[in-house]
């Protein structure tokens, strides 16, 4: 439910800063360019939701849970800014290789090739498998 009330106040708001901004300059409500930005806004909230909801399986703790879901997304955005700050370029790429922001954006936009497909599968497959596989052997034992 978080998911979708999300998701219909970021388009709600997408389109009224539009028509606003449109007013200001003089040129009206431009809508043309909404349709690919609400495209990445939403690849990037599902796979936020999807990342989300791998680490409470992994975890099994809804604080730990939490915990995860906002400090490595939190974590990776910082690494990526002092990456580009101190020029790493090796950095930069053992971060983009966990930036699951730039992953979603490449997806949405179609140019997603193996490389972007890697942080789905490092923080979404295998969270929610190791997860899945840590439930049965719980609920088993």
């Amino acid at each position: 439910m978080v998911f979708v009330a999300l998701g219909a106040v970021s388009i709600c708001l997408a389109a009224a800063s539009t028509w606003i901004g449109g007013e200001l300059i003089g040129e009206g409500a431009v809508l043309s360019s909404i349709e690919g930005v609400l495209t990445t806004r939403l690849a990037n909230l599902g796979a936020t939701f999807l990342f989300s909801l791998a680490m409470g399986m992994l975890m099994q703790s809804t604080v730990l849970g939490l915990v995860a879901a906002i400090g490595i997304p939190f974590v990776i955005g910082t690494a990526s800014n002092l990456a580009m700050a101190f020029g790493s370029q090796t950095l930069a790429d053992v971060i983009a290789a966990v930036d699951l922001s730039g992953a979603s954006l490449a997806l949405a936009d179609g140019e997603a090739g193996a490389f972007e497909l890697l942080p789905l599968v490092l923080l979404v497959l295998l969270p929610a498998a190791l997860g899945t596989q840590r439930w049965r052997h719980r609920e088993i034992g």
